[in-house]
């Protein structure tokens, strides 16, 4: 979905219902991320543009440029297309850095800063049509007006689990594809994953992931849980809920069976 022509011409009813005609063969857990997903990108993309025209017009941080490397991937050759680098500049940057996409994106960046249309309505226009809405809150953050997805819209995660049932993820996921699942719906970032991965046992790992996990928002928690479910986890993730009594809006505890 387009967010830039969703904020010019849709209310967040309208989205709803276009998000449900593009899912409606997926389940409700599933529609329910991409409802909010989408609803959490029409938020940004609003809090950007609705800025006064000096600031829009200004040129974004080299703190935040430093960061969008982790969050381009293989979108990277489009992006440099969409900020006006030629095809022969992209071609010649992959084969700087043939299978380096962080540094591709880095290089894109550098050529890009110079020009005069390197400015935050740019760059966000640009996210938006290549469908890499989810730094919008990244960049609404550089700007001044919000903190991070992680660190600031959602509330911090009280993360009330049976031990049971943290020795169940722990010890009972394959987290190469969760991992997956989950920087796909960009609620962790290449650096997230490095740092998970660098542990050398699968039970480190996994209990990195937890750790980033409890310390994260109502978003990633519901993503984390959906990618359980995906991946046949089932009785693992019927087991976990939000909680709004556990000290925050977003908190996720332990279902007991009754």
């Amino acid at each position: 979905m387009n967010i830039l022509s969703c904020y010019n011409n849709s209310t967040e009813g309208e989205i709803i219902q276009h998000v449900y005609f593009g899912l409606r063969q997926c389940s409700k857990s599933q529609f329910a991320i991409e409802i909010k997903y989408y609803l959490h990108q029409y938020y940004f993309f609003g809090l950007i543009l609705d800025q006064p025209k000096e600031t829009l017009i200004s040129k974004p941080s080299s703190s935040f440029l430093k960061l969008l490397p982790d969050h381009i991937g293989n979108q990277t050759f489009q992006l440099g297309i969409e900020l006006g680098l030629s095809v022969v500049e992209m071609q010649k940057i992959e084969r700087n850095h043939v299978t380096n996409l962080h540094r591709q994106t880095e290089e894109v960046l550098h050529r890009w800063m110079p020009l005069q249309e390197a400015t935050y309505e740019v760059l966000a226009k640009a996210f938006d049509r290549i469908e890499l809405s989810g730094v919008l809150s990244y960049l609404a953050c550089d700007i001044g007006l919000d903190e991070p997805v992680r660190e600031g819209s959602e509330k911090t995660v009280v993360l009330g689990l049976d031990q049971q049932i943290i020795e169940g993820i722990i010890g009972d996921i394959q987290i190469s594809q969760i991992l997956d699942y989950m920087m796909t719906h960009l609620v962790i970032s290449s650096d997230d994953r490095r740092r998970i991965e660098q542990h050398a046992g699968q039970d480190d790992q996994n209990r990195a992931l937890l750790n980033l996990v409890k310390k994260s928002g109502e978003f990633t928690c519901t993503v984390f849980v959906d990618a359980l479910r995906t991946y046949g986890k089932t009785d693992l993730a019927i087991k976990l809920k939000y909680d709004p009594e556990e000290g925050s809006d977003s908190a996720i505890g332990y279902v007991e069976n009754k």
